[in-house]
């Protein structure tokens, strides 16, 4: 084989790697990132999962979830978090006492005194889902909608929101207060 062929092939495999790997870069999902600042971490070895106690936060896609514990699955991309679960995107900011996210389904389900606000409306339940693939979120056990700028307030069985166009979808029961 002669060197010129040879430095050719060379070439082509090199560019062929570089460009696999870039595509394979671009392709990667987004991890669910552990922020450091817990005050206790455990391994439980049989659970393949973290206990993290103290202040626990975690960054996912640009949005930052703060709890007062959780358990985290790293591998599965699982994270059940507890006690004054707070979670801060560009759009709306989530609050409940429990949750369980989902990181490669990208769902999420809140329980627990749950509260949703952007910079207009506030929702009120007891528990929510929460499709991040979807940006849409569902509660099936009564909910309050309230306006942050004026008395416009609505209650309803089930509901549903859409934090991107900002609309609000009601069913089974819905009141709009008298006066």
């Amino acid at each position: 084989m002669n060197i010129n062929r040879y430095i050719r092939i060379l070439f082509l495999c090199t560019l062929f790697l570089f460009y696999n790997q870039t595509l394979n870069a671009q392709n990667e999902p987004d991890l669910l990132e552990l922020i450091e600042g817990a005050s206790m971490i455990e391994y439980h070895a049989k659970k393949k999962a973290h206990r993290l106690i103290g202040p626990v936060n975690f960054k996912y896609k640009g949005s930052v979830m703060y709890c007062d514990s959780a358990h985290f699955f790293d591998k599965e991309q699982v994270v059940i978090a507890y006690g004054q679960v707070q979670l801060d995107s560009k759009d709306i900011n989530l609050f409940c006492d429990s949750l369980l996210f989902r990181g490669k389904t990208r769902f999420a389900k809140l329980w627990g005194n749950v509260r949703v606000r952007d910079m207009e409306y506030k929702i009120s339940t007891d528990s929510m889902d929460y499709d991040l693939r979807a940006r849409k979120g569902v509660y099936r056990r009564n909910g309050v909608i309230e306006s942050i700028t004026s008395n416009e307030r609505l209650t309803s069985k089930v509901g549903y929101f859409y934090p991107e166009s900002k609309d609000f979808f009601f069913q089974w029961k819905c009141e709009l207060p008298k006066g």
